[in-house]
């Protein structure tokens, strides 16, 4: 029969082991590009925007559920800024849409007459519906920026059409964008273009 002594060092390199068991899983998860969950939420009450702490040299990406937009709904946007939004840079966007209800393509880009930028990206496809809409919005977005090289986006949305619920037909819309900045970012944001978003839940993953 073993006695105590040895019972307690046995388990005691078995702990050990498995410790460092773990951590090595960790490392490897790591290094084989794992993602981190940087920030996950829900935003129910209303909010003029929602910010995220980002640095360059990695890959994030950003999931939303169920976004509406508070008072009859308006357009869905990112903006991006590298001193914790005191300034907000300008961003280069494309967006494209294919509407099943009207069966039409369409796309738009950014506003100014020589270089078509704004100071935000834009993601949804004219208007979002309204959070008391059951036609609430779902996608992701993905961006990352190495470092003094600017900061680049793309993603997809699901809207759907502003017609009744009854007739709620999907609507894809695709987006990408380009930070007219080399500086780091380390502020990004997903706002409306007027009034409060709301969601019910929104995540931020990064991978090295």
């Amino acid at each position: 029969m073993p006695n105590i002594s040895d019972l307690l060092t046995t388990n005691t390199a078995n702990i050990a082991t498995n410790a460092t068991a773990a951590a090595n899983a960790v490392t490897a998860a790591a290094s084989a590009g794992a993602y981190e969950v940087v920030s996950d939420a829900a935003y129910t009450s209303g909010s003029s925007a929602i910010d995220f702490t980002v640095e360059p040299d990695y890959f994030y990406t950003l999931e939303f559920m169920g976004v509406g937009i508070t008072a009859g709904g308006a357009e869905l946007e990112v903006a991006v800024s590298h001193d914790s939004f005191s300034t907000t840079k300008n961003i280069q966007y494309w967006i494209s849409r294919h509407d099943i209800w009207s069966n039409t393509e369409a796309h738009q880009k950014g506003g100014d007459s020589n270089y078509y930028f704004n100071a935000y990206g834009r993601l949804s496809y004219g208007n979002i519906s309204g959070d008391t809409d059951p036609q609430s919005v779902h996608g992701l977005i993905h961006f990352a920026q190495k470092t003094g090289d600017y900061m680049t986006y793309f993603g997809t949305i699901q809207q759907p059409t502003n017609v009744s619920a009854e007739s709620n037909f999907p609507q894809s819309v695709r987006s990408c964008g380009r930070v007219m900045s080399t500086d780091s970012i380390n502020r990004i944001r997903l706002k409306p273009n007027n009034a409060n978003i709301v969601a019910s839940r929104v995540r931020l993953l990064r991978r090295s």
